[in-house]
C-alpha cells in the first residue's frame, strides 16, 4: 500500500511522510511496531503487539481498548432531575457518552455534603444507599417512603422534622405530630406581630445564648448562665419602674456607675429635700448617711437618733474626743488660741528647730542647758570659777579657800564631776578624785594608786568649776 492509498483511506489533509515498509494487515512476529518516516527517523510512536494495550505514553490504541477506558466527571442532581421512582428508591440519569457505562465501583454520591454507602459490587442494592442499575447507565438512591409525610387521618396535627436523621439519606424526615413545647424546641413558633402569646410559663432554655430580642434582632434581656447566681439576668436598655417602690431581696447589691441619682425624675430633680440612704438595724436605732437640706451640708446619723455633720473644708465646726493624724500644715486664725485641759502635751516637735518663732523639745532645751539631750533635767548652769590650792595634807588631799556652789532645790548635787583639776598643768583623771566640801575649805581628795603619783608641798593645784563666787 503506497502513501497515496493510505491517504484516501484514512481521509488525511495535507502532507504525511512515507512509511519505510508496506503495510498490510497480517499479524507482526515483534513484540513493539515502531514506526519510522523514510528517512529512517523514528516518528515516536508504537504500538504494543505484545499486551495488545498501550502502555507508555506514545502508543497507539485501538477503537476497542478506547472505549473501554473511562474518565472522571461529577454532574448535581436535584429533585427534578429524578427519571424514575418507586416506593423503594429515586432513579436518576447521568450524562455519559454513547456506548459508555458507569465502571463498578467508581461511583461516589453525596446528598447534602453528606457521602452515601454503597457495596464493593455497586450492583448490589441490599444494606446500601444507592446502587447501579444493569444497563450500568443509572444509579438509583435508595429510600423509605413509609416514613414520610402522608396526608394525616387526625385533625389537629401540625407538620414537623424529625428530631433524628434517617439512617438511609443522613436527613431529617417529615412527619405529623401534636403541636406542643416539647418539638418546637427543635424548630421555631412565629405567631405574628399583631398576634398575642398567653402562657402561664415561659421557659428560655437555650443552652448558650439564652435571650429575649426586639423586632429588629437586639438583644434586650439576656439571661446570664454562666459566673452569676442562678436567676441573673442582664438588661441592655434602661429599667424604667413605674410603681411607687422598688423591692430588691438579694445579699449584696452591686452598681457598676459611678454616681446614683436620688430625688429625681428622669434628670429633673424633685423639690429640695432631705434624701441619702439609710441602714436597717433590727431592735436598735436605725443609721443613715443624708444630705441635710437646712444644712445645706451632708450629715451622719451613727445609730445615735441625731444627725451630725461631716466637717468641711469650709466650714466651721467643733471636734470632740477625735484623734488627727497626718495633718498637713495648718495655720491658726488670728487671735486663736490652743489650749490643753489637764496634762496634755505636744509631742513630735524637731530636734532641731529652724526659726525663732518655732516651739521647742524638751530635748532641745536639754542640749542646750545641759550639752545632753538625755538630761533628766534636774542639772544647773552656773559660772565657773578658777581656784588655786592653798595647801597640801599629806600626800593625797588638797585645800582650797573656797566653797562650791550649792545646786537648787530639786536640782542634782554638786560633785567632782563639776570640776576640772590641773596638777603643774596636768590634767588629773575624775576616776582617781572626789571631794569633799569641810566647812569654808573645799578638799580635793587623791586616789594615789589610782591616780599614779604623790602630791608633794610645791606642787601647785588649779581647780576650775562651780564655786559660789
Amino acid at each position: 500500500m503506497t502513501q497515496r492509498e493510505i491517504d484516501k483511506r484514512v481521509g488525511l489533509k495535507g502532507r504525511t511522510r512515507q512509511f519505510t515498509f508496506p503495510v498490510s494487515e497480517s499479524s507482526f512476529s515483534g513484540d513493539r511496531v515502531m514506526f519510522n518516516d523514510t528517512g529512517s527517523v523514528t516518528l515516536g510512536y508504537s504500538f504494543d503487539n505484545k499486551n495488545g494495550i498501550p502502555t507508555v505514553d506514545t502508543d497507539l490504541i485501538h477503537l476497542s481498548s478506547a472505549n473501554e477506558r473511562y474518565y472522571q466527571q461529577r454532574q448535581h442532581f436535584t429533585f427534578s432531575d429524578i427519571s424514575n421512582s418507586t416506593t423503594k428508591y429515586n432513579e436518576f440519569t447521568p450524562t455519559i457518552a454513547d456506548n459508555y457505562r458507569i465502571r463498578n465501583g467508581s461511583l461516589r454520591i453525596f446528598i447534602n455534603g453528606i457521602e452515601q454507602l454503597s457495596n464493593v459490587d455497586q450492583t448490589q442494592s441490599a444494606s446500601a444507599d444507592f446502587f447501579i442499575d444493569t444497563t450500568q447507565t443509572k444509579f438509583r438512591v435508595q429510600i423509605d417512603l413509609t416514613t414520610q409525610a402522608q396526608a394525616p387521618q387526625t385533625g389537629g396535627l401540625a407538620l414537623q422534622s424529625s428530631a433524628t436523621t434517617s439512617s438511609l439519606t443522613g436527613l431529617h424526615t417529615l412527619e405529623f405530630d401534636t403541636l406542643n413545647l416539647d418539638n418546637l424546641g427543635t424548630g421555631s413558633l412565629n405567631i405574628g406581630e399583631t398576634n398575642t402569646l398567653t402562657a402561664g410559663k415561659i421557659k428560655i432554655a437555650h443552652p448558650t445564648d439564652p435571650v429575649i430580642q426586639d423586632a429588629n434582632d437586639n438583644t434586650v434581656i439576656e439571661v446570664l448562665t454562666t459566673g452569676f447566681p442562678s436567676g441573673s439576668v442582664k438588661v441592655y436598655g434602661d429599667l424604667i419602674v413605674q410603681g411607687s417602690s422598688s423591692f430588691n431581696n438579694v445579699e449584696r447589691f452591686a452598681v457598676e456607675d459611678p454616681i446614683i441619682d436620688l430625688n429625681f425624675t428622669g434628670s429633673t430633680a424633685l423639690s429640695s429635700t432631705d434624701a441619702g440612704l439609710r441602714v436597717g438595724r433590727a431592735g436598735s436605732t436605725n443609721a443613715q448617711l443624708v444630705f441635710d437640706h437646712s444644712e445645706t451640708r451632708w450629715a451622719i446619723d451613727n445609730a445615735a437618733g441625731s444627725n451630725v455633720n461631716i466637717v468641711g473644708t469650709s466650714t466651721t465646726d467643733t471636734l470632740t474626743n477625735k484623734t488627727i493624724t497626718s495633718l498637713a500644715t495648718s495655720t491658726m486664725g488670728s487671735a486663736a488660741n490652743l489650749t490643753f485641759s489637764g496634762d496634755g502635751e505636744v509631742l513630735g516637735l524637731p530636734a532641731n528647730p529652724t526659726t525663732q518663732g518655732s516651739a521647742v523639745s524638751k530635748a532641745y532645751v536639754n542640749a542646750q542647758l545641759t550639752g545632753s539631750v538625755s538630761s533628766s533635767g534636774t542639772d544647773y548652769l552656773r559660772k565657773n570659777f578658777v581656784k588655786v590650792a592653798a595647801g597640801i595634807s599629806g600626800s593625797s588631799t588638797a585645800s582650797f579657800e573656797a566653797v562650791t556652789a550649792s545646786a537648787p532645790i530639786g536640782m542634782t548635787a554638786t560633785s567632782e564631776n563639776d570640776f576640772i583639776f590641773f596638777m603643774n598643768g596636768q590634767y588629773m583623771e575624775h576616776n582617781a578624785i572626789e571631794v569633799e566640801q569641810k566647812g569654808t575649805s573645799f578638799l580635793l581628795k587623791v586616789d594615789v594608786s589610782g591616780i599614779g603619783y604623790n602630791l608633794e608641798s610645791d606642787d601647785e593645784i588649779i581647780a576650775h568649776g562651780k564655786f559660789d563666787s
